[in-house]
């Protein structure tokens, strides 16, 4: 009697378990045109600044004058922008719409990218937002973490690097919401600056990102 009460005791407190869901693969991509060569050393100072006139092969990169190096040196914006529609995805619809928001534990944006630059990326900052966002400081917009640096000219295998979304961190709070919500699309955003100094490669090639979500869930 008290085996078979340990039996069924036991069976109805079995411990839960984790299923994870892929959601549609996303991908976006950046062209920074194909002009080939360096940039040059232009010399600069606080009386002759020749910077602001300079002819710029990008409107994305800033040119001012340094003048600790007495030379014009650039950054370059580097900005993109994915927006995502949950209503829209059938993984989405088959996998998470039957599911608890609740029973979400950890996200996961898994990646790789197409990368023919002719410049590195540095450490680039991801947000999440509003499906209207354009940069970091727009409201309601997040940080999910870091990612990179990238050398330039260099691929990254599909799915071979992770950026995990942990529970508790306030993007994951966001996406949970959004999850539960899947009518309403929001967007993800990738933020950087690069630098550029006379002599540095114009900057040039394309970059394709290709972005897999993994939802993880606790199933009872």
């Amino acid at each position: 009697m008290l085996v078979a009460a340990a039996l069924v005791f036991g069976a109805c407190t079995a411990p839960p378990t984790e299923t994870e869901v892929r959601l549609a693969t996303q991908v976006v991509r950046q062209d920074f045109g194909s002009t080939m060569g360096t940039l040059p050393v232009v010399p600069c100072n606080a009386q002759l600044n020749p910077c602001n006139a300079l002819p710029v092969p990008d409107s994305r990169l800033k040119v001012t004058c340094d003048l600790s190096r007495m030379q014009c040196i650039g950054d370059l914006s580097v900005v993109v922008l994915y927006t995502l529609d949950l209503s829209q995805d059938a993984a989405f619809r088959a996998g998470l719409a039957q599911q608890s928001a609740d029973s979400v534990r950890t996200i996961i944006l898994s990646y790789g990218l197409s990368n023919t630059l002719t410049f590195s990326i540095p450490e680039t900052e991801v947000h999440v937002g509003p499906k209207d966002i354009r940069t970091p400081r727009d409201p309601g917009v997040v940080p999910v973490g870091r990612i990179g640096p990238f050398a330039a000219g260099k691929d990254v295998p599909d799915e071979s690097l992770q950026l995990v979304i942990d529970d508790g961190s306030p993007a994951h709070a966001f996406l949970v919401d959004r999850i539960a919500n899947p009518e309403r699309p929001f967007s993800f955003l990738l933020a950087t600056t690069v630098p550029f100094r006379g002599g540095d490669p114009i900057p040039a090639g394309r970059l394709e990102v290709r972005l897999t979500p993994i939802v993880r869930l606790l199933k009872r």
